[in-house]
């Protein structure tokens, strides 16, 4: 029986390879018998649908060989479709006032994405937050400006009356090395933000009371996406290297999944998983598979470390404060919190 001490050792030696061959989408580590997980740990590998299953033999004999992967390590094969940003596609989406998580936002782009979260600066809690990704907030267009619009432009959103604010700080990776895909937007005003979460489309909105720390395989999830509404997921892997839009590498990322039933579609990027159980935040959605049927997410405690953030908590008297912290877990099945090294890894821009 393989410990995920044993997998994760052997995923981080032979990760860049793997990743080079163009029918590998992501390399992860996680139970090799989700229903029975006292038999262990196994690498799991994420291959595109579309190789035969002579391919696939003959992928898993070449691995095994070329890469030094003992016999002990059990090595899954999973078929998925290619692994792509979450962004847009047409979704009638409403203007809700005040902002809670979960709905639909962008920068001055024809796009829409998720608002995942309302966040708050940490320790001293003065302000309010849009927590999103940085492909939602951060236009690329050349002459657009900073602003941020909910619903999003592609929601038909772009109406002055829908501008709620600007672009505050995202993240750049300072070497070829991706942890996040992370901005924050700053209202005109904090009553502008509702520190809750919107459950789906029912109209309810319930707190986040704070966020986790660690993330684990076999966690169960919940969230709401711009695209599709309520969802509930499982964490399937985590330490997964991901390949995204065919070019980017982002290492060390979760995958969720829930029993080959859609979790995530274009317009969901930015949405946060909380915990089933607690509701508290634990990852944040980037990507997926083309099929909707896996969701590609880093854990929330990373943007927290990164950007001095907490999740925002509504306090009885019409105001907020910041949320709490649980849940560090020190067993390789789990996420951890970024190292001081990794954290200078990644850079914080300030928005004009």
């Amino acid at each position: 029986m393989a410990t995920f001490i044993d997998c994760i050792r052997y995923k981080k030696q032979i990760s860049p390879a793997i990743l080079r061959n163009e029918s590998v989408h992501a390399i992860g580590v996680g139970y090799a018998n989700p229903q029975k997980p006292s038999l262990g740990a196994c690498i799991i590998t994420y291959i595109d649908k579309s190789l035969s299953m002579r391919k696939q033999s003959s992928m898993t004999s070449s691995f095994r060989a070329k890469l030094g992967i003992p016999a002990r390590i059990p090595v899954l094969f999973e078929r998925v479709g290619r692994f792509q940003h979450h962004a847009a596609k047409p979704l009638n989406q409403t203007r809700i006032r005040p902002i809670p998580g979960g709905v639909s936002i962008s920068s001055d782009e024809p796009i829409a994405g998720t608002a995942g979260i309302i966040v708050t600066n940490f320790p001293k809690s003065k302000h309010l937050y849009v927590f999103s990704n940085k492909h939602i907030l951060v236009p690329e267009r050349p002459g657009a400006t900073n602003s941020t619009y909910q619903p999003g432009v592609y929601d038909r959103g772009r109406a002055r009356i829908n501008r709620i604010g600007k672009l505050f700080q995202y993240t750049e990776p300072i070497a070829d090395i991706n942890y996040v895909d992370a901005a924050l937007a700053r209202p005109r005003q904090n009553r502008l933000l509702d520190p809750r979460y919107l459950l789906g489309n029912t109209g309810q909105k319930i707190v986040v009371p704070g966020h986790l720390i660690s993330c684990c395989v076999g966690m169960n999830l919940i969230k709401t996406g711009r695209t599709t509404g309520f969802r509930r997921g499982n964490i399937r892997s985590v330490h997964t290297d991901v390949l995204v839009d065919g070019e980017v590498v982002f290492v060390d990322q979760i995958v969720v999944t829930r029993h080959r039933q859609v979790v995530g579609k274009a317009g969901d990027s930015g949405s946060v998983w909380l915990q089933d159980r607690d509701h508290y935040a634990a990852a944040v959605e980037y990507a997926g598979t083309t099929d909707g049927r896996i969701s590609v997410c880093f854990p929330f405690h990373w943007v927290s470390q990164v950007f001095g953030i907490r999740v925002a908590v509504p306090t009885p008297n019409g105001g907020f404060r910041a949320g709490v912290t649980k849940g560090r877990m020190n067993r390789p099945d789990c996420t951890l919190p970024l190292t001081k090294t990794q954290l200078k890894q990644i850079q914080v821009i300030n928005a004009s």
